[in-house]
């Protein structure tokens, strides 16, 4: 039986990192400041390079130009927001109160089950 699967967009491996955060997580980024949740998914064999692409080189423990999708959404999404406090501190005077909450969470499914990266075990 054939099985057909639609994708918004497909990258090739010469795809930079920056061409699919632009592409695929920074309307996202946008999206939340709507007030929107966001989701970024990435699903493959291993070895594919999802790992790669949400984190960049070595599991994203050296910064740099091939940041991953999460540092750069994480990075932006800060600068918003501290553009966002400074604005209302202009607005509002140093005395006044402005507050963001953001809210992350790291899964992974593996044969049929789901782990909470920075929690414990999702039943």
């Amino acid at each position: 039986k054939t099985k057909e699967f639609a994708f918004d967009h497909v990258f090739g491996p010469d795809a930079k990192q920056h061409e699919v955060y632009a592409t695929c997580a920074l309307p996202l980024v946008d999206a939340l400041f709507e007030m929107k949740n966001a989701c970024v998914f990435a699903f493959g064999a291993t070895g594919a390079g999802k790992t790669y692409s949400m984190l960049g080189p070595e599991g994203g423990r050296k910064r740099g130009v091939q940041d991953g999708l999460l540092p750069r959404v994480a990075a932006e999404l800060f600068r918003r927001l501290a553009r966002l406090e400074a604005d209302a501190r202009e607005a509002i005077g140093a005395g006044g109160y402005s507050a963001y909450e953001v809210r992350a969470s790291f899964l992974e499914v593996y044969r049929e089950s789901a782990f909470d990266l920075l929690g414990g075990p999702v039943s």
